[in-house]
């Protein structure tokens, strides 16, 4: 099996912080789907069967991410 490529993985991030989701989606838009949630409420609404990882931050408000 090859490299990845766009569309065959499928990558959340989470973050209450939109400049670090912004960092981090340039970071992987190129090699991965690149899917962001602003918070652990917004994620648990986006989360579905296609998303194959999570990078999510620990310490937000709301819901954090140990509760997501």
């Amino acid at each position: 099996m090859g490299p990845a490529t766009s569309g065959d993985t499928t990558v959340m991030i989470v973050d209450d912080e939109a400049d670090l989701l912004e960092a981090y989606e340039l970071m992987l838009a190129d090699t991965y789907e690149v899917v962001t949630a602003n918070g652990g409420a917004e994620a648990l609404d986006a989360v579905d069967e296609d998303i194959d990882v999570v990078f999510l931050d620990r310490r937000m408000p709301v819901t954090s991410g140990d509760e997501f």
